[in-house]
Order: structure tokens, then C-alpha cells, then sequence
């Protein structure tokens, strides 16, 4: 071992003793711009010549290079080698063994333009390189790196650094502590690879994760593989996310999942923005269903979903749209879905496409209550459904063009042609209303030709009533008691006959009262002035004007 008083290789001359070091190895220089063996360490940085090109060629070559020379030098600089200095140490060595090597001995500190180093040792190599070892500590603007060992490349600007203990790497940046087993920065691009993952921990705030980059100059975090966050407001899972830090934003690129602390709104999606500040943002996802979101009891699933600022209450939703409470008793279904602006009431519409139209389940009474049509608009007590309604509950079901159901009023309304199919009846006018408790039939009112019809001997004949006006009552939801009024007229067969088309009686009269019992006529009482006729023999079943059988729809969820 021998030591060294100039500066290898010895084509590099030493500095002026007299200015800045002192002149043994046992009493140190003061000033950083002198090591404390008197040496420093310049990186010569090489620049191309151009010899006896002509003229004309460098003015092609120069205007060639105009429209990307800002580029171009941004690039260059980027790419330029950095110098590292020797700006202090106790001692250099250099062993007859490794003869490519320095040794740097003792309160060592580099020098890298604005960035500086400080370690217990270091070892230089002649191709530039440089390995840091014992309680190094690496200063670039406001980040501060502490690791084990470091390895610094000049020519390709990257610093590995890496600790035998578990996450003794760390990075003190804006955006928190950083910990890692290993991380790689760039001194130019202010970039940090954690390749092993690591933690961030900052203001109450953990992250976990297993692949990282941190660009500084950005505070951008790109975080990857089990990323878990706890923080005071909300929790975040996710396998891929981008977050812009300084302005609390995320990016998800991978499934992620959202939940505040107080458990009132959860967020699952693959991809999207979530802006933590305003709480606002849009999500989607490339599976079904892409994104799922719940506020308080209500489940919102989509291919993508809109969130408004300051309210976590989605706006839009498109695609394969279900809106449903958490214990699935009703589900609202669709393509596209819009919240509707009343307050904080749950107003929505949703509309559907021919392969999917807007749906309505309510499991909530012991009968399900299906409802179908392209556009359904709940807007608070308020329920409007149009066109082509289809719905059933139980044994019974009913179409029309618009349905308008009060909830404040305890009415249901059907519009323009409405029929409803119960306990075998079809009843058709030209309006009908329901009174109903519960989701459940009360009495109704069908204006403006109003009839009722049954088939009997598998549609033979049909048991006819019709009138301008038919009003009727309900019991255990049960139609009991029908009222006729007006040119009330009604065509009856004696359907426990042996064949029962082959006699009818048809009867005429103002008013017309008839009584049910489990879905069947018990009497029939015709009230102011009646006329009527007993029919038999070859007389062939009358149907009433206006009349025609229609059988009920299938409504199921499309």
C-alpha cells in the first residue's frame, strides 16, 4: 500500500497547495473547493471535431438541424456526462493490486454540479465510476438520499444505491420519506426506479407497494404491484396508479379499489381519475362491470362512470348500467344513467338501448314487481316510465305507453291504451289508475272504454264486461268487486258446463255491479234498467264491439 500526493493518472495536474489544501495527509484543508489531501478530480468531457468539411456541407447540415435543434439540445444536455469532484477526504490510496483503483479514506465529499455527497469511503475507478460505501448521504436540490453503498456512473448520470438491512434506502423528498432495499436515481432527470418496491410515509399517510418510479420534478409517484395505502380519510388497494402528489390526484391503471374511513363511499375500478381535493373524477374498466361504486346503501355499477366535485354522488353512467341497494331488494337497470340535479335526493333517469332496456325489480313485497321500458325517470317520490311499459308483480302484469307512478300520492298511473292482465281478466281502456299500499293493488279506475275479458274452453269463448268507466276493489290483492257505469254491457257463459260456449247470457243495462272470489265471478247484479237474453243452441259466441283478446307479455330483465 502506498500513497499518493498527486492526482492518477499524472497527466492531471494538482491544485495550487497554497490555495486550498494543506500540506500533509494529518492536518485538513478548510475549504470545500479543496479536498483535504490538496487533490481534485476533473472529469474531461470530450468534444467532437469537424476537420476540412466544406462549407456547403456544414450549411446543409445546418439547416437540416433547425427544426430539431431545441430538441436536440435538450437531449444532448440531458445525455452530457456529468463531472464529479473531489471537493474532500482524508486520505487517497491507491493498492499495487487493483491498480484501476482509488481509494478515498474518510470524511469523503463529491461534487456533482449542484448535488453533493458525503460518505465514510469511496472507491474510484479509472473508466469514472465511483462506489460509496458507509452512512452515504447524497444531496440533489430538496431530495436527500441515504443508503448503505452507492454507485455512481457519470456517463449515464444513474446512482444505485442499496443497504444490506431491510429498507435502509431512503429518500427524504416533498412528497414524503421514501424506504427501500434498492433504488436507482437520476442526478439530471431527478427520477428515483424502486425495482423492489418499498414505502412512503408522510403526515399520517403509508404507502406500500412493489415496483416504483418517483420523478421529483413532477412529484408524480408511479406505484405498482399491491399497492396499499392507509390514510386518515380513505384506503386505497390498487395493482397499477399514477399520483400526482402535490395536487392529490390519481390515475389508476390497474383494478384499484376506493373506500373512505367512515365506510359511506367504496370505489372499484381498472382505470381512471380521482381527484381527492374535490372528490370528483371518472372511472372505467375493460371487464364487467367496469367500475362499481357505492354511496351509503345504494350500489352503482357501469363500463364508466362520471363523479361530480364535491358530492361523491356519480353523475353519469354508460354502459351496463345497475343501480341497486346493498341488500339487492331493488335493482334499476340500463345502458346510460344521469343523476339529476334536486338536492340531495335520489333523482335519476335511465335509458336503454333495444338490447337493453331500462329495467325495474323491486324484490322488497313477497310478489317481485318487474318494470321495462326504454326510459325509466325517478325523480323523488316521483317515478315516470315511457315508452312501451312492461310490468308484472305476481300473477299479474300490464303494459302501456307511459306509467307514472306517485309514491307521495299512492298512485299509479297507465296512459294511452294501457292493458292489464290479473287472475285470468284482461282489462283495457283507454287510461287506468291505481291506488296502491305497499307496492300492492288497492282499487283502480279504467276510463274510457273499459272492458274485461277471460277465455274459457282454451279460448273458445270469452267472458265479456265493457262500459265507459270500470272501477274496481281490492282485498289480500285480490280483485273482490267490480263496478260498470255506462252502457254497461257484459256477454257471461256458464263456464263449469259441459261445454261451455254452447249457452251465454247477454245483458244490457246503465250500471253493473260483479263480485269476485278467488279470480271468479260469484254474482252479477245489474243495476238501473237492465235488459237481457239467455242464448243457446246454434247461436254462435257474440264478442263486443271494440273487444279482442290479447295474451300478457313475458317481462323479464333484458
Amino acid at each position: 500500500m502506498v500513497r499518493v500526493e498527486g492526482l492518477e493518472p499524472t497527466r492531471l495536474a494538482a491544485l495550487d497547495p497554497k490555495s486550498s489544501v494543506s500540506t500533509n495527509f494529518t492536518t485538513p484543508a478548510q475549504s470545500e473547493r479543496g479536498a483535504k489531501v490538496g487533490i481534485r478530480i476533473f472529469r474531461w468531457n470530450l468534444q467532437a471535431m469537424n476537420f476540412g468539411c466544406p462549407f456547403q456541407n456544414r450549411l446543409r447540415a445546418l439547416l437540416l438541424g433547425l427544426a430539431g435543434a431545441v430538441a436536440v439540445v435538450a437531449s444532448a444536455q440531458e445525455s452530457e456526462p456529468i463531472r464529479i469532484q473531489i471537493l474532500q477526504a482524508d486520505a487517497i490510496l491507491r493498492d499495487r493490486s487493483q491498480p484501476d483503483v482509488q481509494r478515498l479514506i474518510g470524511g469523503v465529499l463529491l461534487g456533482m454540479e449542484d448535488s453533493r455527497l458525503r460518505c465514510d469511503s469511496a472507491w474510484r475507478y479509472d473508466d469514472g465510476t465511483f462506489r460509496t460505501m458507509g452512512n452515504v448521504q447524497l444531496t440533489d436540490g430538496p431530495q436527500t438520499l441515504r443508503a448503505d453503498e452507492m454507485e455512481l456512473n457519470p456517463e449515464t448520470q444513474w446512482v444505485r444505491a442499496k443497504s444490506d438491512a431491510d429498507r435502509r434506502v431512503q429518500l427524504d423528498a416533498e412528497v414524503g420519506q421514501l424506504t427501500c432495499t434498492v433504488l436507482r436515481y437520476h442526478l439530471k432527470r431527478e427520477v428515483a426506479l424502486l425495482p423492489s418496491g418499498g414505502r412512503l410515509q408522510d403526515d399520517g399517510r403509508s404507502v406500500e407497494f412493489q415496483h416504483g418510479q418517483y420523478q421529483a420534478k413532477t412529484a408524480l409517484l408511479m406505484l405498482g404491484g399491491s399497492v396499499h395505502m392507509d390514510n386518515a380519510d380513505y384506503t386505497l388497494d390498487s395493482d397499477s396508479l399514477h399520483w400526482r402528489e402535490e395536487v392529490d390526484e390519481f390515475s389508476f391503471h390497474g383494478p384499484s379499489h376506493l373506500r373512505t374511513t367512515d365506510e359511506r363511499f367504496e370505489l372499484r375500478c381498472s382505470s381512471g381519475e380521482f381527484d381527492v381535493e374535490t372528490e370528483s373524477g371518472w372511472f372505467g374498466g375493460a371487464g364487467a362491470p367496469g367500475v362499481e361504486l357505492r354511496n351509503d346503501e345504494v350500489w352503482l355499477e357501469a363500463d364508466s362512470v362520471h363523479l361530480p366535485p364535491d358530492t361523491l354522488l356519480p353523475a353519469t353512467a354508460v354502459g351496463e348500467v345497475d343501480i341497486t341497494d346493498t341488500l339487492e331488494l331493488w335493482t334499476l337497470s340500463g345502458h346510460y344513467a344521469e343523476r339529476l340535479e334536486r338536492g340531495e335526493e335520489f333523482d335519476v333517469w335511465v335509458a336503454g338501448k333495444p338490447e337493453r332496456r331500462a329495467c325495474w325489480v323491486d324484490a322488497g313485497e313477497e310478489d317481485t314487481l318487474k318494470l321495462v321500458a326504454d326510459t325509466i325517470s325517478v325523480l323523488g317520490g316521483l317515478t315516470t316510465v315511457w315508452p312501451a311499459v312492461e310490468l308484472s308483480q305476481g300473477d299479474a302484469s300490464a303494459s302501456c305507453d307511459t306509467l307514472i307512478w306517485n309514491t307521495d300520492a299512492d298512485r299509479v298511473q297507465l296512459l294511452r291504451r294501457p292493458k292489464m292482465w290479473m287472475e285470468g281478466w284482461l282489462l283495457q281502456s283507454d287510461s287506468l289508475e291505481w291506488a296502491v299500499v305497499e307496492n300492492r293493488p288497492e282499487s283502480l279506475r279504467a276510463a274510457g272504454h273499459a272492458s274485461l275479458m277471460m277465455p274459457i274452453d282454451s279460448g273458445a269463448c270469452y267472458q265479456q264486461i265493457a262500459g265507459r268507466e270500470i272501477t274496481g276493489r281490492f282485498a289480500s290483492n285480490a280483485l273482490e268487486a267490480v263496478w260498470v257505469n255506462g252502457n254497461a254491457q257484459s256477454v257471461y257463459f256458464d263456464s263449469e258446463a259441459d261445454a261451455p260456449c254452447a249457452e251465454f247470457n247477454q245483458s244490457l243495462c246503465s250500471k253493473m255491479r260483479m263480485d269476485f272470489d278467488e279470480g271468479e265471478v260469484k254474482r252479477i247484479v245489474l243495476l238501473d234498467r237492465p235488459e237481457g237474453q239467455w242464448k243457446s243452441g246454434d247461436a254462435d259466441a257474440p264478442l263486443l264491439e271494440g273487444l279482442n283478446w290479447v295474451n300478457a307479455p313475458e317481462v323479464k330483465r333484458e
